[in-house]
């Protein structure tokens, strides 16, 4: 719309000067001519500044919103690699890697890297690798990650204890 109303100025503007050279004050006629030429800079310019403004225009800020894997109550998950939402599901444990940790609000957080190169952070209580493991404890040095059933009310359990050591 700004742009019509421009080439609509710009048409009456050439319209006055044609008419004004009819009437042969060649005076005006270069006044008109300057005229115009100011006029069309001007546009361009503002065209210019519009179009630039248009291309460089911050995108809108997001919230990161996590999607992590909750294990339903009962302990053992048995997952389909087709039907995995959490990528640390779908390799072995010893496939994987611990990268560091973060603390944050007196709770300790893993990174832990796949054999893709991607890092997620996890926590204790989180299910990690395709049997389904569970971080039981997370420090500065390791991870300790117990695969098969979890204990039971009499501290037995039939499951392995893995631990992955940070990576140098």
């Amino acid at each position: 719309m700004m742009r019509e109303l421009k080439l609509d100025h710009i048409l009456i503007v050439t319209t006055l000067t044609l008419l004004m050279s009819a009437c042969g004050d060649n005076q005006r006629l270069r006044e008109t001519q300057k005229f115009i030429s100011l006029t069309k800079q001007k546009t361009l310019q503002e065209d210019n500044i519009e179009a630039a403004n248009a291309q460089f225009a911050l995108p809108k800020p997001v919230q990161y919103q996590p999607r992590g894997y909750h294990a339903p109550a009962g302990g053992n998950v048995a997952i389909s690699k087709e039907g995995v939402t959490n990528p640390v599901l779908m390799y072995p444990v010893k496939s994987l890697q611990f990268v560091g940790t973060l603390t944050q609000d007196n709770r300790i957080y893993a990174y832990v890297m796949t054999p893709d190169g991607m890092i997620y952070l996890l926590k204790v209580g989180d299910v990690i690798g395709d049997k389904s493991g569970k971080i039981m404890k997370i420090d500065s040095g390791h991870i300790e990650i117990m695969e098969g059933s979890l204990p039971s009310s009499n501290n037995k359990s039939s499951g392995q204890l893995v631990t992955l050591e940070l990576k140098d």
